[in-house]
């Protein structure tokens, strides 16, 4: 865990924790249609840790993923209810220890004759990604370099595998969960499926505002959210998500 910046833990007045993540990151962080908070692995977590420190939580609305971190730089939330390390992340804002490591997949459509092996064959393919996300310095140099994908800023991150469906591109580079159950919602499971070696795999954290006067609670914080991964409670509430989601008790 990255120290806290001098001048800034303990400062100010820290009502309440104030905490946004993705809308659609089954099952770190989404939101349910209509509904104004977070759900899913880290939000709940979240809340768990904190309500046990007594310290109340507000969760921040519904907005795209990039704007997420224009709020956290500012100080507009507190936190980022899971987010993929990065060496940049790690400068600008106070990440806790790993919380789950979470593989990457590339999805392609399935009747695709000549299947990519490698990161190396998705060369001179056309690719898609979610506007805004990043999995980490090594794909992401190697994506930068080498490799044609489109991030655009669609409203719905399902708009991607759509794209993909539909045969206007050749692959989609996403969390393996998030993306199954995009297939689910969008009923094309069958026409589109992940390649069986990962993209890459990347570890998930919270990310703390460097700007946030509730910085003086992340060591508490921490302490507990280490004791609950170490019990298994992450991993158990992963099944958990999983297990509801394919409708078993």
């Amino acid at each position: 865990m990255a120290a806290i910046p001098n001048g800034f833990a303990g400062t100010g007045s820290c009502d309440q924790i104030k905490i946004n993540g993705s809308n659609v990151w089954f099952p770190i962080s989404i939101r349910h249609k209509d509904a104004e908070d977070l759900s899913g692995v880290f939000p709940d977590l979240a809340q768990e840790i904190f309500q046990s420190m007594k310290v109340d939580v507000a969760f921040g609305a519904k907005v795209p993923w990039k704007r997420v971190f224009v709020q956290l730089e500012s100080g507009e939330i507190d936190m980022v209810a899971g987010a993929y390390h990065t060496k940049d992340r790690a400068r600008n804002y106070v990440l806790s220890s790993p919380v789950i490591k979470e593989p990457v997949a590339i999805f392609v459509r399935a009747d695709m004759s000549d299947r990519p092996g490698s990161l190396e064959d998705l060369i001179g393919l056309q690719g898609l990604a979610p506007f805004g996300a990043t999995f980490g310095e090594e794909f992401d140099d190697f994506a930068n370099k080498h490799l044609t994908i489109s991030r655009q800023s669609f409203d719905d991150f399902s708009t991607n595998m759509e794209l993909l469906v539909d045969g206007k591109a050749d692959y989609l580079v996403i969390a393996r969960q998030a993306g199954e159950m995009m297939l689910k919602d969008l009923g094309a499971e069958g026409q589109v499926e992940a390649l069986p070696w990962p993209a890459l795999e990347n570890s998930l954290h919270y990310m703390f505002s460097k700007k946030s006067p509730c910085l003086k609670h992340i060591s508490a914080f921490q302490n507990e959210l280490e004791k609950r991964v170490e019990a298994g409670e992450a991993n158990n509430m992963m099944k958990a998500f999983n297990a509801s989601a394919s409708g078993q008790e």
